[in-house]
Formats: C-alpha cells, structure tokens, sequence
C-alpha cells in the first residue's frame, strides 16, 4: 500500500500543496508516484513524479502531514 505525501506547486501565487502518492524507501524518504490526474499542463510540483524525497511533518491548513522538503541527492554526506 502507498502512503500519502504533500508536494508544494510552484508558480500559484499562494502558497498550496497536492497530496499525492508515494512509496516509502525509509522513515522519511519516499518516491513520488505518478497519479492518473497528474498533469505538468495544468500544475507545477515542486518535485516531479520519480523523484526520490526527504519528507518532514509541517502544519498545513488541515493538520500535521508529511512534506516533501528536497531531493535526496540534495542531502550531504560524510566520509
């Protein structure tokens, strides 16, 4: 089963997030799927379907939800 993560758009003029469905690899790292509705036309994500992510709890308007918050070749590493 998927869970369900939060992707900020780009390009709205407020700030606003889709949820959308992902795949947890670990505790906060999840592949962004493709929903059936997914449209680049009609919206920009802030991080494209296939995308591995780092995901943190923000408050939305609604609650506390897991966040998409950067790629996850964006986080360093230590030798």
């Amino acid at each position: 089963m998927n869970d369900q993560i939060y992707i900020a758009l780009v390009d709205e003029g407020i700030e606003a997030w889709r949820p959308v469905p992902a795949l947890r690899l670990e505790a906060d790292t999840y592949v962004i799927l493709r929903p059936d509705d997914y449209d680049p036309m009609f919206e920009t994500w802030q991080f494209p379907p296939g995308t591995m992510v780092i995901c943190e709890q923000k408050q939305l308007s609604d609650g506390i939800f897991p966040v998409a918050v950067r790629r996850t070749q964006d986080v360093r590493r230590t030798a």
